[in-house]
């Protein structure tokens, strides 16, 4: 929202200019679109074309929305990041959602799942108060998948209540469901995670 292109854009937040009359740029922290900007005025069009402002905005937002902050500065100087770092002549958007959140919200909305792992009620019930999965409460694997994929978690009933992020392959699962976590690393032959879906790669759906 700082960014000037040219004398002819004037941007402005209510009564107050961001842009002084020597084309400096303040600091200044937006952590709410909906106040921050919704009075915003971008005027003007110049060599480098129109519309710019606008699409830093919507950036913006999509970091926001993402759990990033995001800065909006003059990169016209040379290392204009060295600059930002001694002058903080920048503007910055600050996401109040958290890193975590934004990380689930991708998870179930934005992935197909890959396979499905059946655990059992004692599984079922730490998960609901907050546990990570772990190989001992795992029944049965369906589908194949790699470490990294997204995968659903089934009770025994066959319903499904979470979703998450494997940290084992469908192959490895497969064989060491149903074992402590301390025996994994000799079953497969190499140090691994303790946890099958980790609590900060899993939502619950049920």
């Amino acid at each position: 929202m700082l960014l000037r292109n040219s004398k002819n854009i004037v941007i402005k937040i209510g009564s107050s200019l961001l842009v002084d009359d020597n084309a400096k740029i303040r600091k200044k922290w937006l952590s709410s679109f909906a106040q921050d900007i919704k009075d915003v005025n971008i005027k003007g069009m110049t060599r480098f074309g129109s519309g710019g402002m606008d699409t830093k905005i919507e950036a913006a937002k999509i970091c926001n929305l993402a759990g990033c902050n995001m800065i909006i500065a003059n990169g016209l100087f040379n290392n204009p990041v060295s600059r930002i770092e001694k002058e903080n002549n920048c503007t910055w958007f600050i996401s109040k959602i958290s890193k975590l959140d934004a990380r689930k919200k991708w998870i179930i909305s934005s992935v197909s799942p890959k396979g499905e792992l059946t655990i059992d009620d004692g599984a079922k019930k730490a998960l609901l108060s907050g546990k990570s999965l772990l190989a001992a409460g795992i029944k049965k694997v369906s589908g194949k998948f790699n470490k990294g994929d997204h995968i659903k978690i089934l009770d025994n009933k066959k319903c499904e209540f979470a979703r998450g992020l494997s940290s084992f392959s469908s192959v490895e699962v497969n064989k060491i469901l149903g074992c402590h976590s301390s025996k994994i690393s000799k079953i497969l032959g190499y140090i691994s995670k303790s946890e099958v879906v980790h609590k900060d790669d899993m939502v619950i759906v049920e």
